[in-house]
């Protein structure tokens, strides 16, 4: 397969990776290693397309993959070797990014729509299964990229067309940086 997508979990000690299956595998997965002793640990089977995007939960309870599939799948890090779906997210359009507020437990989610969604997770760990997401509203372009900030108070999003919008983490819109000339493909905050 071809790796589209990784995350490392808080701690430090496991690493996600994942992307496009093999031609022989039916669904796609993730793969879950432990650094220290550089192994495989567990599996995340459940996606039909390539996974795009993975990022843990503030705790590292939760790990989350997007898909080219529509879906978004919360896994439970728990049940080594095969990890067991917490609850998934029908977002009906391809997942491009996602990312956890490591503050809130609340999940980002850059579609191939315009809209940012939020959904407020916080009820995983009581077992809720159902989330209506909350749409952030800005963007002229179709999402590509989406992140927290380390402390959890902001949200950035890009789009194709060059957009980047600051929101502060209730989704309220802060400022839009323009006259970007080259497209964005990756974003990130400082620690700091």
């Amino acid at each position: 397969g071809m790796f589209y997508a990784s995350a490392i979990s808080p701690d430090g000690k496991l690493l996600a990776v994942s992307g496009y299956q093999v031609s022989t595998e039916k669904e796609n997965y993730v793969i879950v290693i432990d650094i220290e002793k550089g192994e495989q640990v567990a599996t995340a089977i459940g996606h039909s397309d390539v996974i795009t995007s993975l990022s843990f939960s503030g705790s590292g309870q939760f790990l989350a993959s997007g898909s080219a599939d529509g879906t978004v799948h919360i896994w439970k890090m728990e049940n080594f070797p095969t990890l067991i779906t917490s609850a998934t997210l029908n977002v009906g359009l391809p997942v491009s990014n996602l990312c956890f507020n490591r503050m809130t437990q609340e999940l980002a989610v850059a579609a191939e729509s315009k809209d940012v969604l939020v959904f407020a997770l916080a009820g995983l760990r009581k077992g809720e299964k159902q989330f209506v997401p909350k749409s952030l509203h800005k963007h002229r372009g179709i999402l590509n990229e989406i992140a927290y900030s380390p402390d959890g108070a902001y949200l950035i999003s890009s789009s194709y067309e060059n957009e980047l919008i600051l929101w502060t983490s209730e989704g309220t819109f802060v400022k839009e940086i323009d006259k970007l000339k080259h497209p964005i493909t990756a974003l990130a905050f400082s620690f700091d």
